[in-house]
C-alpha cells in the first residue's frame, strides 16, 4: 500500500475492444497489459496477480472459463512477449443465454463436450489480439528491451571470462600461452 503503482498498467491502456461473432453474439475484451518491472520481477507479479492465466471469460462478473498465459505464444496470435503480462477478460455478459448454455457449463468448470461455438469464440478472441496494433507495438517494445538486456549479458559474461583467464595462470596457459584480452563481446585477441 505504500508503494505507487499507477504505472502497472501500460501507458494507452487499459483498452477495450466490442466484437460480434457470429452464433455468438457481441463481447467486450478488456485488455490489460501490465508493465511490472518497477515493481517486481515479471514472473512473480504475474503469478500473485493473475496466476497462470490470460484470458478469462466472464459473464456477469464471473469467470466460466480461462486460457492459460502460453496461449499467447501461439503462432497465429504471435504475443510471445506478452506472456505473463497481459490479461484479458471476454465481457459475454450481452450473449444470449441459451448461446452461453450451448458453451459453458452451468458449474463454471470448463466448456461443454460440443464444442463448435465455443472454438469459434476463441478463435475470434485470439484473431482480434493478433491483429490489436497497441499490443503488437507493445509485443515489439518488449522484444527490443528483451534484446537490449541480453547484450548486456554478454557483454558482463565476456568482461568475467576475461577476468578468469587473465588472472588465472592455469586457464591462461591452457588456452592461450599468453596475456588474454577482450573487446566488443567474445571478440578474443592474443597479446
Amino acid at each position: 500500500l505504500m508503494q505507487d503503482r499507477s504505472e502497472v498498467v501500460e501507458k494507452g491502456f487499459p483498452n477495450n475492444k466490442d466484437i460480434t461473432i457470429p452464433d455468438v453474439g457481441k463481447i467486450t475484451l478488456n485488455i490489460w497489459p501490465m508493465n511490472f518491472s518497477k515493481y517486481d520481477t515479471g514472473t512473480q507479479q504475474s503469478i500473485k496477480w493473475f496466476g497462470d492465466d490470460a484470458i478469462s471469460f466472464v459473464i456477469n462478473g464471473q469467470s466460466h472459463y480461462r486460457l492459460p498465459k502460453r496461449i499467447l505464444g501461439r503462432a497465429n496470435v504471435n504475443l510471445d512477449f506478452l506472456q505473463g503480462s497481459l490479461f484479458v477478460t471476454v465481457d459475454m455478459t450481452k450473449v444470449p443465454r441459451d448461446t452461453l448454455e450451448m458453451i459453458f457449463k452451468t458449474d463454471r468448470s470448463g466448456v461443454r463436450e460440443d464444442k463448435e461455438v465455443y472454438q469459434k469464440l476463441e478463435e475470434e478472441c485470439l484473431h482480434a489480439l493478433s491483429e490489436h496494433k497497441g499490443l503488437q507495438d507493445l509485443n515489439e517494445k518488449r522484444f527490443r528491451e528483451q534484446a537490449e538486456g541480453s547484450k548486456t549479458d554478454t557483454k558482463t559474461a565476456a568482461k568475467v571470462l576475461s577476468e578468469l583467464v587473465n588472472n588465472n595462470p592455469i586457464f591462461k596457459n591452457a588456452l592461450f600461452g599468453n596475456e588474454v584480452i577482450v573487446k566488443g563481446g567474445f571478440d578474443w585477441k592474443k597479446i
